[in-house]
């Protein structure tokens, strides 16, 4: 009777043993996972450059990233100024690493498939979505039609501006960076009440974004401003459909389009910044996606 209780104790650890075992072979990371990013990337002649890249490993993996490549810019090294591990759920670290791009004379040029090099001698070539780098082009004083003297990202879907009217001037169209790719799950909306520049959670006009997302329907733009005004434009990410979506991090601008005595003027509104946070779960269903093939 205790040889035949001692067997079934041994089978049922055996069991868990093997369990948990398959679950740590088929969720664990065969290699650095990288998530999806879109940016807009101003670069300034004058000063350091980077841009946050966010991957994940599994616990343990002491690897760190330390240079990158672009197919885009053949010949040329980034070089990582940190790699850190920003948090770990379950079995996984998610990492951010500083990609410098100090000292890139190109320009509107989109960055999407890299070769990451670590410190152990491996590589990881992925495409990372796109990092499409500008010019920095701001209007002089006598140029701005808007000032913007606040503005923040919550990291959890939500940012804002407020906006100061600077001129008499029509807003035309506001316009959306990665258009396709965002369409769904990006809403952004416009307060122009006399409230606007104290209200925390206005009730905002909400302007539906047309099918092609170049702009905001003309039935409801253009917008008329008045010199003195204050408006505040509030831009809502809903990042379990954007996680869903397989893009994790955003660092875009929103621009206006105004109308200026016949004169076209564009300038930001508004920037958008969302780094990812993936549950456990999440990080799973990314893996198999990826597994699925190529996106």
């Amino acid at each position: 009777m205790k040889i035949k209780t001692l067997l079934i104790i041994f089978l049922v650890y055996g069991l868990i043993f093997g369990s948990f075992y398959t679950f740590l072979k088929f969720s664990r990371v065969e290699e650095p996972l990288f998530l999806t990013h879109y940016y807009e990337k101003e670069i300034f002649d004058s000063s350091d450059d980077y841009v946050s890249i966010f991957y994940i490993t599994n616990k343990g993996d002491q690897r760190q990233l330390v240079s990158a490549k672009s197919k885009e810019l053949p010949g040329r090294q980034f070089y990582v100024d940190h790699d850190m591990i920003q948090y770990s759920e379950g079995i996984y670290n998610q990492h951010e690493a500083l990609i410098n791009l100090t000292n890139i004379e190109e320009r509107d040029i989109m960055l999407e498939n890299f070769l990451f090099e670590f410190s152990d001698g491996t590589s990881v070539e992925t495409d990372i979505g796109a990092i499409l780098l500008l010019e920095a082009d701001r209007p002089g004083a006598d140029e701005m039609v808007v000032d913007i003297p606040s503005s923040g990202s919550s990291n959890a879907g939500e940012s804002f501006a407020a906006v100061n009217i600077l001129k008499d001037s029509q807003l035309a169209a506001i316009n959306l960076p990665y258009s396709n790719e965002l369409t769904g799950f990006l809403d952004l909306k416009l307060d122009k009440s006399n409230s606007a520049s104290i209200s925390i959670n206005p009730e905002p006009e909400e302007f539906k974004i047309s099918g092609d997302m170049s702009g905001f329907p003309k039935d409801e733009l253009p917008v008329s401003l008045i010199k003195g005004e204050m408006i505040r434009v509030n831009g809502f990410v809903d990042k379990t459909e954007m996680y869903e979506n397989d893009i994790h991090a955003l660092q875009i601008g929103i621009t206006g389009t105004f109308l200026l005595n016949e004169k076209e003027v564009k300038q930001h509104l508004m920037y958008v910044t969302e780094q990812p946070y993936l549950t456990s779960t999440q990080i799973k269903e990314l893996k198999e996606l990826r597994e699925e093939g190529p996106r």
